[in-house]
């Protein structure tokens, strides 16, 4: 399976549900096909790609909708066309059946508090630059292209040091024993330069990607807020604790705990475990690749609510967002894609396209505001 060329096909829109499950497995695998597509992605220009032509919908951009066979191969000529074009270091443009997208309306009004991290004494490093740091007996190594951040620990404490990576941007963090977390936005990580010799614990609230490397010795124990843990020796996981009192932990790959107080679920690769804190209760249930399609800067709404946008907005593109009539936005649905690496306005203008809605800027607040006719 050649997935550069399924690559091709996803930006095209002609992607099978099956083709993409699998591009997204194995984009979650390896951060150099991740790295591919989000330079495949900045290569091709966005209002002249199918992407953004308003005759697609946007489900089938992600792949849910059944084309025939005719319409497939049409569609694979232009993805060959579309690579062959990016191969020579040209661009393939596509005149829009509909309109351009307007100039966007950013608001320049970032949320307080950038990259940082507090050790475990209280001191504060910023980390918006590059370099290394000494941060006690530990040496940094901050890499602000790949947005990645290691250290040696060659003998450093194992309290708690508190990585916080705010709205608007993601980061990988390489813990001493050869693990990796990838954070999302608006994420705060508990982690010690070095582990204790009985077990691996760290701390997460928000979400994270975590690639655990095995260790027999040491079980790998992440704690959730709400008392909620996970166990695990090596395996590739997700967790999201975003929605307050409840936490769930999607497996990719191996096995994992999720556990309470008294509650205790074993997950398989494919499976979605949840724990809500208030009820102490656990389900288990298998879980869409999309929802981990954030690892590759995109968050697939599926007849989401417009509710759920204000907390994406803010976390994604830093920007305080208020909906005017959130009576309406509960029950109003959308289906699309948020692309993290581009303007908010080409999202928004897709938005009001289609859900039937308007947005502004007043006091530094995105507004929208969902119309009635």
């Amino acid at each position: 399976m050649d997935l550069h060329q399924l690559m091709i096909e996803k930006l095209s829109g002609i992607i099978s549900p099956e083709d993409e499950r699998l591009l997204t497995q194995k984009m979650l695998e390896d951060k150099e096909l991740r790295r591919q597509w989000e330079e495949l992605q900045r290569t091709i220009p966005i209002s002249g790609t199918l992407q953004y032509n308003l005759d697609e919908s946007w489900e089938e951009i992600s792949g849910r909708v059944q084309r025939s066979k005719k319409q497939r191969s049409k569609r694979l000529m232009f993805a060959a066309a579309l690579l062959a074009g990016i191969l020579i270091g040209g661009f393939v443009l596509i005149k829009p059946a509909h309109r351009q997208l307007v100039a966007s309306k950013t608001a320049d009004a970032p949320l307080s508090g950038g990259l940082h991290l507090q050790l475990a004494g209280g001191k504060v490093i910023d980390l918006s630059q590059a370099g290394a740091t000494n941060a006690g007996d530990a040496q940094l190594a901050n890499d602000t292209t790949t947005k990645t951040l290691s250290y040696t620990d060659k003998g450093a404490d194992v309290s708690m040091n508190k990585l916080w990576v705010p709205p608007g941007l993601d980061y990988t963090l390489k813990l001493s024993d050869g693990s990796e977390i990838v954070i999302n936005s608006a994420t705060e990580i508990w982690f010690p330069f070095r582990f204790a010799d009985a077990a691996r614990t760290i701390r997460i609230s928000g979400e994270a990607y975590c690639k655990i490397a095995r260790d027999d010795a040491r079980p790998f124990i992440v704690e959730l807020p709400d008392g909620a843990r996970v166990e695990v020796l090596g395996t590739t996981f997700n967790v999201n604790t975003y929605e307050p009192g409840r936490q769930k932990v999607s497996l990719v790959n191996g096995a994992v705990a999720l556990k309470s107080v008294s509650k205790k679920v074993v997950l398989q690769p494919g499976q979605q475990g949840s724990y809500v804190a208030g009820q102490d209760e656990m389900t288990v249930h298998s879980f869409n690749p999309d929802e981990l399609a954030w690892i590759n800067g995109q968050y697939v709404l599926d007849n989401a609510p417009i509710s759920e946008l204000a907390a994406l907005l803010t976390r994604w593109f830093n920007t305080p967002v208020q909906l005017d009539n959130a009576d309406l936005a509960a029950s109003r649905h959308f289906t699309g894609i948020v692309f993290k690496n581009r303007p908010i306005g080409e999202f928004l203008d897709i938005l009001c396209a289609t859900a039937n809605c308007t947005y502004y800027y007043k006091e530094r607040v995105l507004h929208i505001r969902l119309n009635t006719k």
